[in-house]
């Protein structure tokens, strides 16, 4: 059964009606609460720097003799020249050694879109003019309308455990706060971080 809308019951419903548009372009349109920016020029050199250490201190014949030899030798230097063999794979994989600081800056930006600590947290790849052509102009704008958190990440050729350090810094581009640092496979990192920058951590002075 059912009967035609008064007028008062129309207006009840349209106001309704707005009342969830309303809400819906305020969601829409709420400030994050935090920002996290990966620094591209830290992040892309630093694997450059990385590869070319290790290819001038690696030798290949001692790695190769340790790794073929693993049972006489203690396995903590097993486990060192695995790393230094796997890393110099790496290296050798791609023609510029940046992509390898570009892919863990993805790898940690899937981390960020999938971990629920992270709701409400913006993130962006500040890019690099001499690898990207340019920067990204989302995250130039957004580090000039916002305080926000630059992460960098030293790339560790052969391991899946990174270095990291967050600096909180004014919409000026000056610190604005302590370093925090710590370190972590991509997914730990991306939890970590979402953890400070959403103050869900303990308040570090």
């Amino acid at each position: 059964m059912w009967k035609q809308a008064g007028v008062g019951e129309r207006v009840l419903v349209v106001l309704v009606g707005c009342a969830a548009v309303l809400l819906t372009i305020t969601a829409a349109t709420a400030e994050p609460k935090a920002i996290v920016v990966l620094s591209s020029l830290h992040n892309l050199d630093y694997a450059e720097v990385a590869c070319s250490r290790l290819r001038s201190i690696a030798d290949i014949k001692d790695i190769t003799e340790v790794l073929n030899n693993a049972s006489d030798y203690d396995p903590e230097d097993v486990k060192f020249n695995k790393q230094e063999f796997d890393g110099m794979s790496e290296c050798k994989s791609v023609k510029d050694p940046r992509e390898l600081g570009r892919r863990l800056e993805d790898s940690i930006m899937d981390q960020f879109a999938v971990n629920t600590r992270c709701g409400g947290v913006a993130a962006y790849i500040e890019g690099y003019d001499k690898f990207d052509g340019k920067f990204n102009a989302v995250a130039m704008q957004a580090e000039e309308r916002n305080d926000y958190w630059d992460l960098m990440v030293d790339y560790a050729p052969g391991s899946k455990v990174y270095s990291w350090a967050l600096f909180p810094t004014a919409r000026s581009g000056r610190p604005n706060g302590r370093m925090i640092s710590g370190e972590g496979a991509a997914f730990q990192i991306a939890e970590q971080v979402c953890i400070v920058v959403t103050g869900h951590g303990a308040s570090a002075r």
